[in-house]
């Protein structure tokens, strides 16, 4: 059963009817296979495929975490809860992208797990076989555009970060919501949180996402 939070079927309906999701992305010139890269499942590592579930199943739930919805803004729609997840992902890919080749292979089966889920979300909802490859290719473009311009803009500034993260959350707006400086924060806050943690941790199934602060309660002391 998938365990994406924002409602996979709707999700998946969302990228059937034209994906108004993919609408901000620059796409990097150097995407890898998609056909290798999105579906390694052929390659049965039962250890590793129990670890990545464990922590895509961790993602999910920081990226459900209410405070994110209350107080920094984010849509509480198919589309805000699927960003945070995408948010949350690349973070976690970014970290250990650096690191050994087991760590890398563990990042892999975690991608690989987010887009079977959301194969069989497709599939659910009656997308034919043909077509359901089309789709998660156009999904993992957007995922990787989302590397791509996360990447490049917090190598340059935070205002870049804040820019690149409000054209994905909120597409329809001229400027972002003042809380997208506070979204920033958090990213650059997990670079350190998770840069200072051991990979095995990691390894061991456990991700350490820094806690979003209230900005409620900061606002009121």
């Amino acid at each position: 059963m998938p365990v994406l939070a924002v409602s996979p079927l709707n999700v998946a309906k969302k990228w059937q009817s034209g994906s108004d999701m993919a609408k901000w992305v620059i796409l990097p010139a150097d995407l890898r296979d998609q056909a290798t890269m999105i579906f390694n499942l052929f390659k049965k590592d039962s250890k590793r495929d129990e670890l990545a579930d464990r922590l895509y199943r961790q993602l999910v739930d920081q990226a459900r975490l209410p405070v994110f919805y209350t107080d920094y803004a984010i849509p509480d729609t198919i589309n805000g809860r699927f960003e945070m997840i995408l948010l949350h992902a690349y973070m976690l890919f970014r970290r250990l992208r650096d690191e050994d080749e087991a760590a890398k292979d563990l990042g892999q089966a975690v991608f690989d797990r987010f887009f079977k889920d959301m194969d069989h979300s497709l599939r659910e909802i009656g997308i034919g076989d043909l077509s359901v490859p089309k789709k998660i290719k156009k999904m993992a473009q957007a995922f990787y555009g989302r590397i791509e311009a996360y990447d490049t803009a917090r190598e340059e500034s935070k205002e870049q970060l804040i820019g690149a993260l409000g054209r994905n959350f909120f597409p329809e707006e001229e400027s972002p919501p003042s809380e997208v400086s506070a979204l920033a924060d958090y990213v650059f806050e997990n670079d350190t949180v998770l840069g200072n943690v051991n990979v095995d941790v990691i390894k061991q199934g456990q991700i350490p996402f820094a806690h979003p602060l209230s900005l409620t309660a900061k606002s009121e002391s």
